[in-house]
């Protein structure tokens, strides 16, 4: 654990040293960044986050918001389907965008609706996680499609968008 956190510091400019909560309620440091950067950098790092939960933090403390969502708002879904199966919390987690809009862990799914192909790894990872959670009962083919990501797909495939939408 400790040479994965020198590598955040080191790959951080401006450090703080926040605490996140251990079962065990013994602090565990943890070195951040100043703003959400921070987070993504801890976030991509699967051998982190592996480490971080191994060692006894509480994945479902909000740092700033809970880090299930975090990460699938950062595109990380190895990340996000292995916190869902370390227990996170996923029913109630969410996150409330600048519109004031409260959005739980399947709309962060389908924000990312147009940023990477259907071949592609992420996507991939991306349904492994929809997969997961529907074995939970949670149906991410009912969650809603924002208007605005429909737009950008009828945009970017113009011939085939309804197809593309059906599949993603």
């Amino acid at each position: 654990l400790d040479s994965s956190l020198d590598f955040l510091k080191k790959s951080m400019p401006t450090a703080m040293r926040i605490f996140a909560s251990v079962k065990s309620e013994t602090p565990c440091p943890i070195t951040v960044c100043e703003g959400k950067q921070w987070l993504s950098q801890l976030l991509k790092n699967k051998e982190i986050v592996q480490q971080l939960v191994e060692s006894g933090v509480d994945i479902n403390t909000p740092i700033p918001g809970p880090p299930v969502i975090e990460a699938s708002m950062c595109r990380h879904y190895d990340i996000t389907l292995y916190l869902l199966q370390a227990g996170a919390e996923y029913r109630n987690a969410y996150f409330v965008n600048v519109h004031s809009d409260t959005i739980g862990l399947l709309g962060t799914l389908r924000l990312d609706c147009y940023y990477h192909d259907l071949n592609s790894k992420r996507h991939r990872q991306k349904m492994k996680v929809v997969e997961y959670l529907m074995g939970k009962g949670m149906n991410y083919w009912e969650e809603p499609i924002p208007d605005y990501i429909q737009e950008k797909i009828k945009e970017m495939y113009p011939d085939t968008w309804k197809e593309f939408l059906e599949k993603y």
